[in-house]
């Protein structure tokens, strides 16, 4: 059953109007798993929910609403991070 009163990183994501790379999702959601355990001494409740991209359904990690602000942050930090590392090596796969 799906919890209508609690949310996951995808969903701020998007209502910020931003489609995460695999990455950023992944950066993201482990950043404010991590900061949930520091809070509470255990991972944070769980629910299968309809996939972001394809058929099927994957285990989100689910957050009470008012910890929506708190994930904007995360996901600011993460893309000001990513903006000022720039790419530093280039493109790996590209032969020189």
């Amino acid at each position: 059953m799906i919890e209508p009163n609690k949310i996951t990183t995808i969903q701020v994501f998007k209502s910020m109007g931003i489609h995460p790379t695999p990455k950023q999702s992944w950066s993201v959601g482990l950043r404010v798993v991590n900061m949930w355990i520091k809070e509470h001494g255990e991972q944070p409740p769980k629910e299968n929910r309809p996939k972001t991209n394809g058929p099927g359904v994957h285990c989100f990690a689910l957050y009470p609403a008012n910890w929506q602000k708190r994930i904007e942050q995360v996901i600011k930090d993460q893309i000001e991070f990513e903006r000022r590392q720039g790419d530093l090596f280039g493109d790996m796969d590209e032969p020189r």
